[in-house]
């Protein structure tokens, strides 16, 4: 299983990794684990790590499906991305679900979406 997933009580982050081999299968198998997941459905911050990946054969079908069924998502989302085809494939996401770019960055570094993500999580704290 390429995906593997945990909710940090401490950070108050969605932690998602993703290693080796990555194909459709997987990612729609992703999809109906997440939909379980309390954290993931009541909107926690998520960091996904896909520094880890080997190899992507993800369809633009499969990434516009997924997309389109996370519209409804309000989780901000940071994607740690740092090859140049897992960082294709998660702007495609990106742009499919947030074409206003304000909910999903997309970045090359762990550092920098880790700050991102708790700028973020230090606004809505604010505001809330």
């Amino acid at each position: 299983m390429p995906f593997s997933f945990h909710p940090d009580a401490r950070s108050g982050i969605f932690h998602i990794r993703a290693v080796g081999q990555v194909d459709d299968t997987e990612v729609v198998d992703l999809w109906d684990r997440l939909s379980h997941e309390t954290a993931f459905i009541s909107g926690w911050p998520i960091l996904c790590d896909c520094s880890g990946v080997t190899a992507l054969l993800v369809s633009s079908n499969v990434i516009e499906s997924f997309a389109k069924a996370a519209r409804t998502r309000h989780n901000p989302v940071a994607i740690i991305a740092p090859q140049a085809v897992a960082f294709g494939l998660a702007r495609m996401y990106q742009i499919l679900n947030d074409p206003d770019d304000k909910r999903i960055h997309i970045f090359a570094k762990a550092h920098e979406a880790s700050v991102w993500l708790a700028a973020g999580m230090k606004e809505t704290a604010r505001h809330a």
